[in-house]
């Protein structure tokens, strides 16, 4: 038995939480510098990532260290920085790092080519090239132009005051991930079978970590991802809720306009469809959307729950309303 299926089965066993601390405890291990990496033929425009690490812990720890990265790109400071910006700060970069010579350390990502790196821009870049400025302003004049020193000064003060401005959003991103990522690894620890090998667990948590990450990430955008069967099928769909038109928000209530058949209706079944657009109305106005659920399109539709909180009567009372309503109006 191998040591990280002997630290699960002591988890199972005893609830010893070791064994997420240790997976956690990797994740700033600069992966992308990992000698293993490499770029490989898979089908996709850029190419699929294999890499080769000494530990089941670290495998995982690279999986979340991925998916932040991946969100973390997304963080904009209040001053944008456009991509033919960044692309040129790059260049530069590359230029002193592998032509001038210019000692500094940072996290090669990928999109890079034979001429140009791709470096990762944190506040650790700057407090290394901040020294050195004089000199590397001097040796870019020397070996490139007095055009180019200016250009490279110019974006080295924005891309240092973005980085300052994003850099308390990438450090909450993180405490945030890292704290769905050990809820998600112990969900998964407590499930998976030990019998199973090595390369299936890590699969296993994975898949865990990255689900509980990417339903988090849709949630802070606003968005949802909702499962509805489609021809027997059950499909994942990942939208942003919103509500109709006013002058289809009766189509919140069963999923349908039913205006024209309101007629069909009694006087206190119509005070009841009265009562629930209200209440949807009144939620509309302040953009209230959380306590709704969504067609595959984000339209709105009511939950019976909620409107029976709402209009203080049981769930039962607004069920049994709706259902006689919806065999009135669908005849």
């Amino acid at each position: 038995m191998s040591e990280f299926i002997n630290k699960i089965r002591v988890f199972q066993s005893s609830d010893d939480k070791r064994i997420i601390q240790d997976i956690l405890d990797k994740f700033d291990t600069n992966f992308m510098e990992d000698p293993s990496r490499h770029r490989v033929k898979d089908g996709t425009p850029s190419g699929g990532i294999r890499i080769n690490l000494k530990d089941p812990e670290s495998y995982i720890a690279y999986s979340i260290k991925a998916i932040y990265t991946l969100i973390s790109r997304h963080i904009k400071s209040e001053k944008p920085i456009t991509k033919n910006e960044t692309d040129s700060f790059n260049r530069f970069l590359s230029i002193l790092k592998y032509d001038v010579c210019i000692d500094f350390e940072a996290n090669v990502e990928s999109g890079g080519d034979s001429y140009v790196s791709y470096f990762e821009i944190t506040e650790s870049l700057f407090l290394q090239l901040e020294p050195l400025l004089d000199e590397i302003l001097l040796r870019l004049e020397e070996f490139c132009s007095l055009s180019d020193r200016l250009y490279f000064e110019e974006l080295y003060h924005k891309h240092k005051q973005a980085t300052a401005d994003i850099e308390p959003q990438k450090e909450q991103l993180k405490k945030e991930i890292l704290e769905i990522a050990a809820k998600a690894i112990e969900y998964a620890l407590v499930r998976v079978d030990t019998s199973r090998s090595e390369r299936e667990i890590i699969k296993y948590i994975n898949r865990a970590i990255r689900s509980k990450l990417i339903d988090a990430e849709i949630k802070r955008n606003g968005m949802r991802r909702i499962r509805r069967k489609i021809n027997g099928d059950l499909e994942s769909f990942s939208l942003k809720p919103y509500f109709p038109d006013d002058e289809y928000l009766i189509e919140t209530i069963l999923g349908l306009d039913f205006s024209d058949c309101r007629d069909q209706l009694t006087k206190g079944e119509n005070e009841f469809i009265d009562q629930i657009l209200e209440v949807v109305k009144e939620d509309k106005a302040v953009g209230n959307v959380a306590p709704y659920t969504c067609n595959i399109y984000g339209e709105i539709r009511i939950i019976k729950k909620y409107i029976a909180e709402k209009l203080d009567v049981s769930h039962e009372v607004v069920r049994k309303r709706l259902s006689r309503i919806r065999k009135k109006v669908t005849k």
